[in-house]
């Protein structure tokens, strides 16, 4: 409508426009600028309030807070209502609204984007864009800046008074999420359970998935080149903590047993005694330290994530007792595909890594892996490689048959051609003390050890 208006107050009026009309082009520019400002004024005001807010609530006196903390306790458990820590909600909190804040900061450069791209050499529209592009930029740093800001202030609050710990060490529990960069850019794949999860079993193991081979010997304490064998953790390599406890409480490495999968890039940590409480819900870390080295002898974390990967979640009461299934399977049954394609199968819930991961044939001293199989023909094994992804919750299988190249001058690997390929998942063999599964594992377990239910009746029955 603008536009049309523009077009005809240009034919209508051969000398410079009227005032009136005039103004309304300007006041319209003018109202998404002031938009524009009232965003950045908008992010500052909330990032101070947030701060303060903050400040206020994390500086009380120690001693005071574990007076009331003392005094509430008894009320909070008669009345069954939540009892996370007020300073963690409120933290969530001010990050649920910076994170808000900076969305729409990503928004309105998109807006300033397109607006510049069809602008058509109108200088009008390249300068509201460019306008835009500026105030949301500088909307983006406000914001940036007042969460480092807010990090820095709580974390050196929370240590000076007793309540909480600073990314570079202290026995207290951080507040705070610290910002772990190095999931996606850095050497960590995926990690099992995820950031902040809720409602993870008691039973549950810990697994976490690099994107290069690591040198076992650097997390397996005792590590004699034999990728099969579990041994306890390495000291000072992984600590297990309750989050309010702090390091002081991590599992001690002779608590914690260590399996991988072959192809060293995946470790499955098993505690000893099971996480948490039987009467409350119960925060846990885990720290993955820069004493962990890479195959090539290097640190697992160098450069901006040299501090190593910390995460969080949270531990329920209960422990996990249902077997996983099989959801589904890639590609679907009886149809016919291309022979380069993969082969994948979906569980219910994430499984045992060392137990969906594996090489056939194998080469000495890792064995040939069964738990799952391609066949074709009499009973002939398709040779590759299977590896859990998608957080352990789906296993892969790459043949090693090499086929041709592609256009970026990769190897393509092919299954057998005008075969019929048949996919089998192995349970593990059950315990007397169903659904866990028997030790040493031989077919597929969940990431609490609970053996496969392979016709999906509820039961897992080995």
């Amino acid at each position: 409508m603008e536009k049309m208006f523009a077009r005809r107050w240009r034919n209508t009026y051969p000398h410079p426009a009227p005032d009136g009309v005039a103004r309304i082009r300007y006041n319209r520019s003018e109202f998404r600028v002031m938009t524009q400002r009232r965003f950045c004024i908008l992010g500052s005001i909330a990032s101070v309030i947030a701060l303060a807010i903050s400040v206020f609530v994390f500086a009380a006196h120690p001693a005071l807070a574990q007076g009331a903390v003392a005094n509430l306790t008894e009320v909070a458990d008669a009345t069954n209502l939540g009892q996370e820590d007020i300073r963690i909600i409120i933290g969530r909190i001010v990050r649920i609204v910076l994170g808000f804040l900076g969305i729409v900061a990503v928004l309105l450069v998109m807006y300033g984007g397109f607006l510049w791209m069809t602008a058509r050499g109108d200088t009008d529209k390249v300068e509201q864009a460019r306008k835009v592009l500026m105030n949301a930029g500088i909307g983006l740093i406000i914001i940036l800046s007042s969460l480092a800001i807010t990090q820095f202030v709580l974390n050196a609050l929370t240590t000076a008074l007793g309540l909480g710990q600073s990314s570079g060490g202290g026995d207290a529990v951080e507040l705070i999420d610290p910002f772990s960069t190095a999931l996606g850019a850095g050497s960590i794949d995926w990690h099992y359970p995820r950031r902040n999860a809720q409602d993870v079993p008691r039973n549950t193991n810990i697994s976490v998935a690099f994107r290069d081979p690591i040198d076992p010997g650097s997390i397996m304490n005792g590590y004699a080149d034999n990728p099969t064998v579990t041994l306890p953790l390495r000291e000072g390599s992984v600590l297990i903590y309750p989050t309010e406890g702090g390091r002081a409480a991590a599992l001690s490495a002779a608590a914690v047993q260590v399996a991988m999968t072959p192809d060293q890039k995946t470790f499955v940590f098993n505690p000893d005694a099971f996480l948490g409480s039987s009467s409350a819900n119960t925060g846990y870390t885990v720290e993955l330290t820069p004493d962990i080295t890479l195959a090539t002898g290097t640190s697992a974390f160098t450069g901006a994530f040299g501090d190593g990967y910390s995460w969080r979640f949270m531990v329920s009461t209960e422990l996990d007792l249902t077997p996983p299934t099989v959801e589904s399977v890639i590609p679907i049954e009886d149809s016919t595909v291309a022979r380069n394609i993969l082969i994948q199968v979906n569980f219910s819930e994430a499984v045992d890594p060392t137990t969906a991961s594996g090489f056939y044939p194998g080469v000495a001293p890792i064995p040939n892996f069964t738990n799952i199989t391609a066949t074709y023909g009499e009973s002939n094994i398709v040779g590759g490689a299977w590896t859990a992804v998608n957080q352990s919750e789906t296993s892969e299988f790459v043949s090693n048959n090499a086929c041709g190249t592609n256009s970026c001058g990769e190897t393509i690997y092919c299954l057998p051609g005008n075969e019929d390929i048949s996919v089998t998942v192995l349970a593990a063999t059950v315990s007397t003390d169903a659904p866990a599964a028997a030790t040493p594992y031989n077919g597929v377990v969940d990431m609490s050890g609970n053996a496969l239910d392979g016709n999906g009746d509820g039961a897992a029955t080995g």
